[in-house]
């Protein structure tokens, strides 16, 4: 059997995101055993404490590497920001139900919250400040940073794709069909986006004037 094959407690068998490190390194979140992993050599290795009495994680949803190599999980269980440096897990801030997190270019930490329909920074000492909150946002899930600067969320229950400016302005980049509940958003270097929508059963390719695509559908 694969690993994680019809079986809800293994490695593999739940997962939210994934990231990977200009290093090559590659991380998952599996909220299905409530840890992360790191994939090396095709095998799961959780990146800290193997026995689940000891786990750091509640509920690990966003991924993302920071400049220096150090994992950053946004934990929608735990309410917080947690970076894993090595095996260590620390806490970073408290955020309420974050799900998706990236590192701008300033090297920051921008964290979308679902239940609160907000985009934040976290600085250092763990100080959060809002960028964006509240309307449009209805279901903010996901976030990366584009190459101007801004930021771009994936909200499932608009159907949209918003951008936000640095200073909090947020705008409509794309929105509705064929996108039903975008959770997942990557910048490309060319400057779209790569959107996942399992409803839709779709992976979408947003240009940076908001022109959707499809790059594949699943039958």
């Amino acid at each position: 059997m694969a690993q994680g094959e019809c079986r809800p407690r293994t490695p593999l068998y739940s997962l939210a995101a994934v990231a990977a490190a200009r290093s090559g390194a590659i991380a998952v979140s599996d909220t299905g055993t409530s840890n992360v992993y790191r994939i090396t050599a095709g095998k799961a290795i959780p990146v800290a404490a193997p026995d689940p009495a000891k786990n750091p994680f509640g509920m690990p949803e966003g991924l993302a590497f920071d400049t220096a190599g150090n994992l950053i999980v946004a934990d929608l269980g735990l309410n917080a920001v947690l970076r894993v440096s090595g095996d260590q897990v620390a806490t970073l801030a408290s955020v309420e139900a974050p799900s998706g997190v990236c590192i701008d270019k300033a090297g920051g930490i921008v964290v979308v919250s679902a239940s609160r329909r907000r985009l934040v920074r976290v600085g250092p000492g763990g100080k959060v400040t809002t960028i964006a909150e509240g309307p449009p946002f209805e279901l903010p899930l996901a976030v990366t940073a584009a190459g101007d600067g801004s930021y771009v969320v994936a909200d499932g229950y608009a159907a949209a794709i918003f951008k936000v400016s640095p200073d909090g302005r947020v705008s409509v980049l794309a929105k509705g069909g064929p996108l039903k509940h975008p959770t997942g958003v990557a910048a490309e270097p060319s400057g779209a986006f790569v959107v996942v929508d399992p409803q839709a059963k779709a992976v979408f390719r947003v240009s940076p004037y908001g022109e959707i695509s499809k790059i594949h559908a699943s039958k």
